[in-house]
């Protein structure tokens, strides 16, 4: 309940709220970040508040822009008469013009703006959703890599116990150098398996903190279980997502494509003949006044407009295109997302309700034998390093499910959050 809400707010979290519920865990020893605390934080991160604070500037500011009416023209022109007596002395002249774009300017530059505007929203919106995905596969893998830490320190504890009990067996002459050495071997693969695992651990806790919109924290861990939040039916799922131009990405760059024509048609406009009307008073020096009515016509017959809109219509082209790749992509990422959570599930089903349970009977078998006397240590030690292999392959297909339900329940609350609005 408390990841629907979470998840579901219209409003993002503010940022200083994230960080001040990420502040328990920041004050311990070693920093510890819930799943709810990471998306809180993703919410909030530069990343997510980038597009949103470009848009709050945006809003106040077009507001301003002119209608059809373009710039007001005053020209003022003293002058000295330096002729004959009679022509000498002071006059001038003074004018004012009113110019209208032809094409309505100002209404174009309008709406172009207004489109804009909404390619912007969406583009939050989906900025935001990448993000919270980010934030959300970086937590789970760096609990899976925890888990499996956690498996591999068990399997060295049991290898290790191992190698010393053949060097005894050695040692008695009941063993091998050859199974020493195997044994040796053995371990050491096992330590560069936890070297590898470990890398993969910071990078994941690296990622984690980039995603939240914070500088990397050395010892950073996940706390708590891994997110299994409730999906519908597998049909209910594929009817929703069958909408999946209402994904933000798709959304936005259907909405990025209309901004860029309405940007190619503001080019064409602003060079539309302009429409100039005015009035002119002039004083000579005779002491006479003349007034003059004003009318031009400005416009481009050679041109000039060309590169401006030539750029301008090709960006509007590659914007379509790009929308085509978009909706292509979305297909393709819930297509993805579906085979993730069906595969997943039946993978994890069969580790956990065949494999596991049959060596979980091995090694209690085995250890039965051994305390019988039917079989050696080495046969218990056996069983259980097939038991922790199988162990650390369900905890990365546990993580694989984890993200796959998540990201399918990330992707259905943006659409109903989508509808809703």
């Amino acid at each position: 309940m408390a990841l629907a809400l979470l998840v579901r707010q219209v409003s993002p979290m503010p940022r200083s709220l994230a960080l001040l519920l990420l502040a328990p865990s920041l004050a311990s020893a070693q920093p510890t970040v819930t799943f709810e605390q990471a998306l809180a934080l993703s919410d909030a991160s530069p990343a997510a508040e980038a597009p949103r604070r470009e848009l709050a500037t945006r809003e106040p500011l077009d507001d301003g822009i002119g209608g059809t009416a373009q710039a007001t023209n005053v020209t003022l022109m003293p002058g000295l008469g330096l002729g004959a007596d009679q022509a000498a002395g002071l006059d001038a002249q003074a004018a004012v013009t009113q110019s209208w774009n032809l094409a309505d300017l100002g209404g174009v530059r309008r709406r172009a703006a207004r489109e804009e505007r909404q390619a912007l929203g969406a583009r939050a919106r989906a900025d935001a959703l990448r993000v919270r995905l980010e934030a959300a596969r970086r937590w789970i893998d760096l609990a899976t890599f925890q888990e499996v830490a956690a498996t591999l320190e068990a399997q060295r504890e049991v290898l290790a116990a191992r190698l010393e009990r053949t060097e005894r067996a050695r040692a008695a002459g009941v063993a091998s150098a050859l199974d020493v050495a195997a044994a040796r071997a053995a371990l050491a693969e096992l330590e560069q398996r936890r070297l590898d695992v470990e890398g993969d651990r910071v990078g994941a806790a690296n990622q984690l903190a980039v995603a939240m919109g914070r500088p990397p924290e050395r010892g950073l861990r996940a706390e708590g279980p891994l997110p299994s939040p409730a999906l519908p039916r597998r049909a209910a799922i594929e009817a929703r997502l069958a909408r999946f131009e209402a994904l933000p990405e798709v959304v936005a760059s259907r909405l990025a494509s209309l901004a860029a024509r309405a940007r190619e048609a503001e080019a064409s406009a602003a060079y539309a003949p302009v429409l100039a009307v005015g009035a002119q008073l002039e004083r000579s020096v005779a002491d006479t006044w003349v007034v003059y009515g004003i009318a031009s016509l400005t416009f481009n017959a050679f041109g000039e407009e060309r590169r401006a809109v030539s750029r301008s219509a090709a960006e509007a082209d590659r914007a379509e295109v790009e929308l085509d790749a978009a909706r292509v992509r979305a297909r393709a990422e819930v297509e993805d997302a579906l085979h993730d959570l069906e595969h997943g599930w039946r993978r994890l089903r069969g580790l956990e309700a065949e494999l596991l349970p049959a060596l979980d009977a091995l090694v209690a078998s085995s250890e039965r034998a051994l305390a019988a006397g039917e079989e050696t240590v080495f046969a218990v030690h056996d069983a259980r390093r097939r038991q922790l292999d199988v162990l650390e392959v369900a905890a990365r297909a546990r993580g694989a499910l984890s993200w796959a339900r998540v990201r399918l329940w990330l992707m259905l609350a943006e659409l109903a959050r989508g509808a809703d609005a």
